[in-house]
């Protein structure tokens, strides 16, 4: 590490949108040690850089764009790249991952990381290039486009080989939950596309041919060779997800009573087979896709509307969680409608599953008679209805009509309607949940309530493959799920967001063969162990940030409607979530928080090497 990094150029690039300057610095080779990349080294910056307590839609926040030791690599499921900032959301921690070329082209500019500061006072976009350069273009033509606009204008201008990732009306208008796409592969939760629009920024565009230097090309090949063999024999990577993509998660929550109907106010159980991925290949099947040059699990699917009202949609997706937010959440039975919602949202840069349960929420308040239909002008908005709630899709990127008000999302809408709607506004620190109910799959209480985010499905752990898929973990329990969810948390930070590796590819590859990649890409000869605390490393840095912004233990919360309603029917019948508390008291033991404050123990940053975090947080 002294004359090479390995893995890396160990080179950012600073742009200021408010002066139009920028200018390159050195990366201290210590960091990526520490934390790897991606995820793990924007958390790291994130904290050190943003000052705390400041608007995420000023120009005083930031965004971080990160790639990882193995971005531009052949490593499969490799081309990837992270989006730190503070969420506009949630009014903490941010960070997204998406598939798609502009990683890996992002990579080839040589610089590791991009960090974008202040405000454009003309829309703009950014041309940066293997050079060092950053033109900064007038954006005017593009203000107003779709994502799919964007990009074919943009690629038109320059050239179709460049990276893009781009805001849609959404941002423009500053959606709380607004997202960027790249090609068809979205950024999707914490509302980094209104970060953009409040910028000014239109889109980044990427080009370049450096490659970074590898460790030992030999081995990484070897590695790899390995990792393929595993790929081909673990049942989900070589068949489930190469048939089905992530809708084949549908089936078995369906089956096991934990597939959210009507905004969580049931679960849904027959009706939910006209929405399988089985049914999905069979009627709307266009190709198999991989998102990642040479990725042989092809988990994207592209589907298409050939008949009907929905005629011509076509999505690359819609994956399980857009299928529950636009499908069973929304009391939506029928595919095509909701494959049409998922383009539209890509087209507008929204975020389907915040989209998806905001409307589900509105819908229920209008179902209780909590707000009154003509005066919002929600016209026939209800459980069922996927016309008016297409509709209500494009208002609310435009935020005109009742889509203004849905915009807002679920925790928002809660504060201004009241009567007691907050009861069942499914978020957690205002972000909407992603779909799995909790009362049969207690370990995810854990990860919606307590993860770095809000109500993601996944960033603060996932527990709904050992809970539903081992007879040795009882599904029902709380006690003892804090074990599980944090080794997922922590193994998901490192080995996949930091490094950068798809999540799904991770799935059919073990720790050792992921170790001996990382090793012949980096050379930094990591153990199977050092997954592990480098997740927890980054795990501590993300609660780090959310406690200096204000979180507190109250704050690690969830909806009301998990505690006090039962799941009515199904294999689940029964269950609410009883004693989140004593969750979340293993939970904090098991990471090193204080049981009160909810706040990383001074001795846990120690014991990471983070010991320079106690500043940021006053211990």
């Amino acid at each position: 590490m002294e004359n090479t990094i390995f893995g890396y150029h160990g080179t950012l690039l600073r742009i200021d949108l408010t002066e139009q300057i920028c200018r390159t610095e050195k990366i201290d080779p210590n960091e990526f040690r520490l934390y790897m990349g991606g995820r793990g080294l924007g958390a790291s910056m994130l904290l050190r850089e943003l000052p705390a307590g400041i608007d995420p839609l000023s120009s005083e926040n930031i965004l971080i764009f990160s790639t990882g030791p193995l971005v531009g690599t052949p490593v499969p499921g490799s081309d990837r790249y992270s989006l730190h900032t503070k969420s506009p959301q949630t009014g903490l921690y941010s960070f997204s991952i998406s598939g798609g070329r502009f990683g890996s082209i992002m990579k080839k500019t040589g610089f590791d990381v991009i960090v974008i500061t202040g405000k454009s006072s003309v829309p703009t976009y950014l041309l940066i290039n293997d050079e060092g350069s950053v033109e900064f273009r007038n954006a005017d033509h593009l203000w107003g486009k779709n994502t799919e606009s964007t990009q074919e204008t943009i690629q038109a201008d320059i050239s179709p080989n460049v990276g893009i990732t781009c805001i849609g009306p959404a941002g423009e208008n500053m959606v709380p939950y607004a997202c960027l796409l790249n090609e068809r592969r979205a950024l999707g939760r914490g509302g980094a596309g209104a970060v953009m629009g409040s910028k000014n920024l239109k889109a980044v565009v990427v080009q370049g041919n450096k490659k970074a230097p590898l460790a030992d090309s030999k081995a990484l090949k070897s590695a790899i060779r390995s990792g393929m063999a595993e790929l081909r024999e673990n049942p989900m990577t070589s068949k489930v997800l190469k048939m089905y993509g992530s809708a084949s998660t549908l089936r078995k929550l369906k089956d096991n009573g934990v597939l959210p109907d009507k905004n969580w106010s049931d679960v849904a159980l027959d009706e939910a087979e006209s929405i399988t991925a089985e049914r999905m290949r069979e009627h709307f099947l266009v190709e198999d896709i991989a998102c990642s040059s040479g990725c042989p699990v092809k988990c994207s699917k592209m589907f298409g509307v050939k008949d009907g009202d929905w005629e011509g949609s076509l999505s690359e997706g819609p994956d399980y969680e857009t299928v529950y937010s636009f499908g069973s959440c929304c009391g939506v039975y029928d595919l095509a409608p909701i494959i049409h919602a998922d383009s539209i949202c890509d087209m507008l840069g929204l975020d389907t599953i915040s989209t998806g349960v905001s409307i589900a929420f509105a819908m229920e308040c209008l179902e209780k008679g909590i707000i009154d239909a003509e005066a919002y002008s929600t016209g026939e908005l209800a459980f069922g209805n996927p016309k008016t709630m297409i509709q209500l899709i494009e208002d609310i990127a435009f935020k005109r009509n009742f889509g203004a008000v849905v915009g807002l999302g679920t925790k928002r809408m809660a504060e201004k309607f009241g009567q007691g709607s907050e009861k069942f506004a499914m978020h957690a620190k205002g972000m909407e949940l992603g779909g799995y109910d909790a009362r049969g799959l207690k370990g995810m209480s854990l990860v919606y309530g307590c993860g770095p985010r809000g109500g993601c499905h996944h960033a603060g752990g996932y527990t709904v493959i050992p809970e539903i898929m081992n007879p040795k973990v009882d599904r029902f329990a709380e006690s003892g799920k804090a074990p599980i969810v944090a080794a997922s948390r922590n193994r998901r930070a490192s080995l996949c967001d930091s490094s950068l590796m798809c999540a799904f590819v991770a799935i059919g590859l073990s720790d050792e063969t992921v170790v001996g990649i990382l090793n012949g890409a980096s050379g930094l000869d990591y153990k199977s162990e050092d997954l592990i605390t480098i997740g927890n490393r980054i795990s501590q840095l993300e609660r780090a940030f959310n406690f200096r912004e204000g979180l507190t233990r109250e704050d690690d919360a969830l909806p009301q409607r998990l505690l006090d309603e039962v799941i009515p029917r199904g294999p689940s019948k029964g269950y609410k979530v009883d004693d989140f508390e004593l969750m979340k008291d293993e939970f904090y033991q098991i990471c090193g928080w204080d049981l009160k404050t909810g706040a990383p123990l001074a001795e846990s940053l120690e014991a990471l090497d983070i010991a320079w975090v106690k500043e940021y947080i006053a211990l």
